[in-house]
């Protein structure tokens, strides 16, 4: 990918920085399931994405979900 001029980027650039990054954090993820061994950076680099990109859970769509909503009140980024 060739370095935009005036730190601009055209649509197509973004969405290809977009699917490369949710695909580390999805590697990321299955590498943590599979080895049972958390990266605290790895969580806190998901977890900030899931932040910016305004990625909530609903309870409503999936009941089972709540437990999860409640455990991501409980975390605090600063203290990964």
């Amino acid at each position: 990918m060739a370095k935009p001029n005036n730190n601009k980027v055209t649509e197509s650039q973004a969405a290809e920085v977009h699917a490369l990054t949710v695909q580390i954090l999805e590697l990321q993820a299955k590498q943590m399931l599979l080895t049972g061994e958390i990266d605290n950076a790895g969580v806190r680099n998901m977890l900030t994405y899931l932040k910016q990109q305004d990625v909530t859970v609903d309870p409503e769509e999936d009941p089972g979900t709540i437990s999860l909503v409640n455990a991501l009140k409980e975390i605090d980024l600063n203290y990964l």
